[in-house]
């Protein structure tokens, strides 16, 4: 998830597929690709615009999930020009 910076541009972070999504209200699709659809979302109870990540293919643990490349490299990275992973959610479907 992501916020929009002082500009207003947003900002696109990860996210897998999610439990507590009903914490967002999804306002557009921005992208498709091959590993997942990026969407624009508003959190409910903050107004805070972000962009939730919705991977394609189904991760059956919460360590499967925690050992992707992406989310490794975004949690450890901290830099102006790459967004702030804020969460990783996993629904279980």
């Amino acid at each position: 998830l992501a916020q929009a910076d002082a500009r207003g541009r947003l900002c696109p972070l990860t996210c897998l597929t999610g439990g507590p999504m009903n914490r967002y209200k999804v306002t557009k699709t921005l992208g498709d690709g091959t590993y997942g659809s990026v969407l624009r979302a508003q959190n409910v109870a903050t107004g805070e615009v972000c962009a939730i990540k919705k991977m394609k293919q189904k991760y059956y643990s919460w360590e499967e999930c925690m050992k992707l490349r992406e989310i490794n490299s975004l949690r450890k990275l901290i830099h102006p020009n790459i967004v702030k992973l804020k969460e990783v959610i996993r629904e279980n479907d």
